[in-house]
């Protein structure tokens, strides 16, 4: 005879799969699983971001200019003497712009003269004659002298005493050239921008899939012991007679609703795929 029976439901609902206990919880207070691949997709962006904006470099280069450099020559320095009644004459063809600077000293009177080619044959044929410059009767002078046309000209010392004089004589020679030199410049490099820009694609798709995909658990939780697979504990009913204990029925209760331990989703419990995630159950 039967005392008295009772029904022990030990049946405790255990998923199969690896969902650690942080997400269980999190899913009973319902909270968002963390979803890994978003918060890479989130980092990568930002990431992408900086470099697109600030990636911008100043890379040096060597290019050329044209200056124009001075350049002076000393084309007569001498000490010498001149006869009573003779002449000193020293020529070169000179360029326009290019200046003569003069410096002359003398022990007595000198004239000196500085004139084109056709002055200075008026000069040797005694003839009334003028130069771009002179100075008459002297015994110092110095003067800088710019040459008006491109021709030959003549630097010409006139001794009209009775005796040799002593002279010194310096006639430098200042000219302007264009030259070429190197010089380092900069200029903007965005190679680290473009790439910037690709990260920044790369990024928002990596958020976009990681916001559209279901939470699941990856390698960041650690597999639970505790969560091991398990079936449903069957229920046991039991009826006490005489002291002694019966077993009389033996049956499992089946749930209608288990958790998918991929994406931790309800689901029905006699499916044997996700609908959400498509794993095999």
């Amino acid at each position: 005879m039967v005392s008295k029976s009772h029904s022990l439901n030990l049946s405790i609902m255990k998923k199969t799969g690896t969902i650690s206990k942080k997400n269980l919880q999190r899913i009973k207070e319902g909270k968002r699983v963390k979803k890994p691949l978003f918060v890479i997709g989130v980092v990568v962006l930002t990431v992408g971001i900086l470099l697109a904006a600030f990636g911008t470099r100043q890379v040096p280069y060597t290019d050329y200019e044209t200056y124009s450099a001075q350049n002076s020559t000393v084309i007569v320095n001498e000490a010498s003497k001149i006869s009573n009644n003779d002449y000193y004459a020293y020529y070169r063809d000179f360029d326009a712009g290019e200046q003569l600077k003069i410096e002359f000293s003398a022990v007595s009177d000198l004239s000196i003269w500085v004139e084109n080619e056709d002055e200075y044959y008026k000069f040797t044929s005694s003839q009334s004659h003028s130069g771009i410059w002179a100075a008459l009767d002297v015994t110092s002078a110095e003067a800088t002298v710019t040459i008006p046309n491109d021709d030959y000209y003549y630097v010409v010392i006139l001794n009209e005493n009775t005796h040799s004089v002593e002279y010194d004589l310096k006639v430098t020679e200042y000219w302007t050239s264009l030259e070429t030199r190197e010089i380092i410049r900069y200029r903007p490099d965005y190679t680290l921008n473009f790439v910037g820009v690709a990260i920044v694609f790369a990024g928002v798709i990596l958020t976009v899939v990681g916001a559209v995909t279901k939470p699941s658990d990856l390698e960041d939780y650690e597999d639970d012991e505790e969560l091991s697979t398990l079936q449903p504990t069957p229920i046991i009913t039991t009826a006490d007679t005489d002291g002694e204990t019966e077993l009389l029925e033996v049956m499992e209760k089946v749930p209608s609703e288990i958790i998918c331990p991929n994406c931790a989703s309800e689901i029905d419990a006699e499916t044997t795929f996700c609908p959400y995630c498509g794993s095999k159950l």
